[in-house]
């Protein structure tokens, strides 16, 4: 697989993670079911000289961070080649639109003696402006689907761990 095929595999498993989620939640407790199912009974609350007993998951925090550090790797790696490829079409973009633009602007006032120097300032400028945007559009659209998919696989994995009875949350895994 090359890059741009594994990037879109990432952000349609992350939407589909989102989605498939949202979808378990809402079918989880029909309205009508709940409108008749018993209330529980309220537990006492615990002294204030005891800690709160750890719950069954294990611990939330160190998970929730590892799965953050995971996904920055994952995003910082991703984000270089979508900044490449977003300032590369920028400026392939920027440049044209650029000397057209300032040629054509200066070929009447100066009767075409300035529109060639006006059309290179005009692809240095469009290449600057159009290449900085798609450098940021490139970049954010890389990094963000394989963050998110990195963060919510790592968070998935410890918290199943933690549940199963795994002992204390690892660090997050090494991508490599």
């Amino acid at each position: 697989m090359n890059h741009k095929t594994q990037v879109a595999a990432l952000a349609a498993l992350a939407a589909l993670a989102v989605v498939s989620a949202a979808g378990t939640a809402s079918a989880a407790a029909p309205a009508d079911d709940v409108a008749t199912a018993p209330v529980a009974p309220a537990k006492a609350a615990q002294p204030v000289d005891q800690a709160p007993a750890q719950p069954a998951g294990g611990d939330f925090n160190s998970n929730l961070h590892a799965a953050w550090e995971a996904g920055n790797q994952s995003a910082g790696i991703a984000t270089g080649p979508g900044v490449l490829a977003g300032s590369a079409l920028g400026a392939a973009i920027g440049c044209p639109l650029g000397a057209i633009t300032g040629g054509t602007l200066m070929a009447i006032p100066t009767a075409g003696t300035l529109s060639i120097p006006a059309a290179v300032a005009g692809c240095l400028v469009g290449t600057a402006a159009v290449g900085g945007l798609g450098a940021v559009l490139g970049g954010a659209a890389a990094g963000v689907p394989a963050g998110l998919y990195a963060g919510v696989t790592t968070f998935n994995a410890l918290q199943a761990r933690s549940a199963a009875g795994g002992g204390a949350p690892a660090t997050a895994p090494a991508h490599g």
